[in-house]
Formats: structure tokens, C-alpha cells, sequence
């Protein structure tokens, strides 16, 4: 599931509660939408921060923020010699 955090539509409050609400780290990608148009480009940081000041634990914010998303587009990245 990615969730996009975006200002107008969704808010680092609503993921956090999406996140807790349904748990899902192995499954859960967390990303904004900052390039489609305005936004906050440090919008990904300041998730990251308050995922941290409510005790969400670090390796479970690196899931959902990095390893996850590399995960679902390893294989399209290891096709085109990305990585």
C-alpha cells in the first residue's frame, strides 16, 4: 500500500493513524507527492520526525519509508542496471 502524503489531501497525523490502525510494515510504503506540482519538499522529513516522536520504532520508519519501496522496484531497477 503507498501512502502519499500530500498537504491538501492527506497529513503526516492521517498516515501515522493509518499506520497504526492497520500495521501493515512489510506491506506499507510511505512517500509524498512533492514532485506533482507545489509542495513541501521536506515534507518526507518531517513524516519521518513525528513518525519518531510518537514512538513508532526506526527500523520500522526505515521499512516503510526506504526498504520497502526498494523492495517492490528492485527487480524494475536491476533490469535497466540501476543498481
Amino acid at each position: 500500500m503507498g501512502i502519499s502524503i500530500q498537504e491538501k489531501y492527506l497529513s503526516i497525523k492521517e498516515a501515522i493513524l493509518l499506520y497504526k490502525n492497520y500495521s501493515y510494515e512489510n506491506r506499507f510504503v510511505l512517500n509524498s507527492n512533492a514532485g506533482n506540482g507545489p509542495g513541501d519538499i521536506l515534507l518526507m522529513v518531517k513524516a519521518i520526525e513525528k513518525f519518531e516522536e510518537v514512538g513508532i520504532n526506526h527500523k520500522i520508519i526505515q521499512k516503510l519509508c526506504f526498504d520497502n519501496a526498494l523492495d517492490v522496484f528492485r527487480g524494475i531497477l536491476s533490469e535497466t542496471s540501476l543498481l
